[in-house]
């Protein structure tokens, strides 16, 4: 079976600036999950818990508790927790109410496992096109700790910054690849990580960048590191070196810098937003084949 990684290394015209305002999953008033028993055991005690009382959970500086163990600024709690005890076997069907499709919020029920929230496969039901709210449901069978955990895919709005000039480019860019058969790659998926994006206008070394993947089509087909900060590391008297990852050949798998994605990043559609300290600027997929 072929393994394979790749360094992908890109001349391109286009630019964009960053900054990923993540958006509150808190803004929405959802009613609280629910446990239907299907077979086995019909007497078990199911309680909606309030994200506080979870366990895997970190408060960030806006005040927000976010579930443990996901690159910063990718995923929030949805709702309430769920907590099951009781359950002596069988098969029972938990669901959990969502934001609709149209608020461009995805995401898949967890289950806290071995100390650390554990993805259930998960399916969404959607309602008719105006409605606000879809259920996402998974098959349990037994006690645990459930949460709903979700990433925004939609566009941002960054708080007080302006759009960069039109003439503001990407001159170039780097990203690694690994393929799914990669060894210690367990995600099933191929892992990509943006390493350097190159603009083409000096900018003092050490200026803060941020690139956010935004406006994910179809939703859910790129998660991980949807966001991250960077900063110059060179410039020259035409352009500037940004900075993601640092550039080694001896990549760490489990570091929190991984895109994952069925084919790779090149034949995807979404938004690359990079931000600056003064202003932002979008671009369609830059490491897109046909981009110009």
């Amino acid at each position: 079976m072929k393994k394979s990684a790749l360094l992908v290394l890109g001349v391109c015209l286009a630019l964009s600036l960053v900054l990923a305002n993540f958006q509150p999953a808190s803004a929405y008033d959802l009613p609280a999950p629910s446990v239907t028993p299907v077979s086995g055991d019909r007497e078990f005690t199911a309680t909606p818990t309030a994200i506080s009382k979870l366990p895997g959970i970190l408060p960030n500086d806006n005040g927000i508790i976010l579930p443990a163990g996901f690159p910063s600024g990718t995923a929030q709690f949805m709702g309430e927790g769920m907590l099951v005890s009781g359950f002596s076997g069988g098969t029972a069907t938990l669901c959990f109410p969502v934001p609709a499709a149209q608020s461009e919020w995805v995401g898949t029920i967890h289950e806290w496992i071995d100390g650390k929230w554990t993805r259930l496969t998960t399916s969404v039901t959607q309602g008719n096109a105006e409605d606000t709210l879809a259920m996402a449901c998974t098959t349990i069978y037994g006690d645990g700790t459930y949460a709903m955990i979700m990433g925004f895919t939609g566009q941002p709005q960054p708080k007080g910054l302006p759009q960069c000039s039109a003439d503001l480019k990407i001159s170039g860019w780097s990203y690694g690849m690994v393929s799914p058969e990669f060894p210690g790659n367990t995600s099933g998926k191929t892992m990509s990580m943006i390493m350097n994006i190159s603009l083409n206008t000096p900018l003092p070394p050490g200026t803060s960048v941020t690139y956010s993947i935004i406006n994910i089509n179809p939703p859910g087909s790129i998660t991980g590191a949807l966001t991250r900060a960077g900063g110059v590391v060179s410039v020259d008297a035409m352009n500037s070196n940004i900075q993601f990852v640092e550039m080694t050949f001896d990549w760490d798998l489990t570091q929190p810098v991984w895109l994952y994605t069925d084919t790779g990043l090149s034949d995807l559609d979404f938004t690359l937003r990079l931000t600056l300290p003064d202003c932002y600027k979008d671009f369609q997929n830059p490491f897109a084949s046909n981009f110009q």
